[in-house]
């Protein structure tokens, strides 16, 4: 125990994601009747984390928008929408089929508990999946519950998923129409998630040569005379690059980062070169 509370001591100093599995660590001990002192080890971890984030904590910059009480009442759908798009994730899915999802695999694992008994590992990972999406949510929810959905939360969330689930899938017969059910379930997981991962890469390489050409135009119409001063470049692919007077500054300081690649492009560039000129010009 004095390993673990150190290294969850460490693991909190580099990224929040440590609350989650101090919630998870501490469920479990609790929830095993022998090792229930144990839980005290993580006392002065939790000491020391509360006296950081009331000193430094609440004072850390970022790019999101500040935390507010509105959060609370979005909380619990962000937290269903994030609990559901991750388990989601685990058969290439998400969105709206988060929820027959998450209705779905909450029951194979409250059934699994009910007949069997509650494990306390199974438990403790059950508190860390959902702490995850409420601490997101408490400093998130501002964005909208959608954003629970994203990769950079999915994949995190389908972890605990798959202990959960493995756990369940202890308890089924692996005899008759099961064993082939199985299989099946297994063979539809990852080819839909082989699929979507073929559709992102694939979408990603063509969005990347697309911001190229959109980079590679404005430079080529930095001299122009008709060079529109509120232009967009592109807005569907770069919305935010909407004042190029902006962009020129920033790589006068920072440097190009398109100057060396080559388009590919074309009729990007010449699109985005068009959209950056005034009409008429004389």
């Amino acid at each position: 125990m004095p390993l673990v509370a150190a290294t969850l001591a460490g693991s909190l100093m580099f990224s929040g994601v440590g609350l989650v599995f101090a919630v998870a660590a501490a469920v479990r001990l609790v929830a095993t009747g022998d090792r229930r002192q144990e839980v005290l080890w993580l006392v002065p971890v939790a000491f020391v984390f509360g006296a950081w984030y009331v000193a430094f904590g609440r004072s850390g910059g970022g790019t999101s928008p500040a935390f507010s009480a509105g959060n609370i009442l979005v909380l619990p759908i962000y937290t269903l929408w994030g609990l559901g798009t991750s388990v989601a994730g685990l058969f290439g899915a998400g969105g709206l089929l988060g929820v027959p999802f998450l209705v779905l695999a909450a029951g194979v694992v409250g059934f699994a508990w009910w007949r069997g008994s509650l494990d306390p590992f199974a438990l403790g990972v059950a508190a860390g999946l959902i702490t995850f999406y409420v601490l997101t949510g408490l400093s998130r929810a501002q964005l909208g519950y959608e954003q629970a959905g994203s990769g950079r939360y999915i994949y995190e969330g389908a972890i605990f998923w798959l202990i959960l689930l493995a756990d369940a899938a202890r308890g089924l017969p692996w005899r008759g129409t099961w064993r082939p059910a199985a299989i099946a379930c297994l063979f539809l997981a990852c080819f839909n998630s082989s699929v979507v991962l073929f559709t992102y890469a694939t979408a990603k390489t063509a969005q990347m040569q697309r911001q190229v050409a959109d980079l590679q135009a404005l430079a080529a119409e930095r001299s122009d005379p008709c060079l529109n001063s509120n232009g967009a470049v592109d807005l569907l692919v770069m919305p935010q690059l909407n004042a190029p007077a902006l962009y020129y500054r920033a790589i006068d300081r920072y440097g190009d980062p398109a100057a060396s690649l080559p388009v590919v492009d074309h009729a990007d560039f010449e699109q985005a070169r068009t959209n950056l000129q005034r009409t008429p010009c004389s």
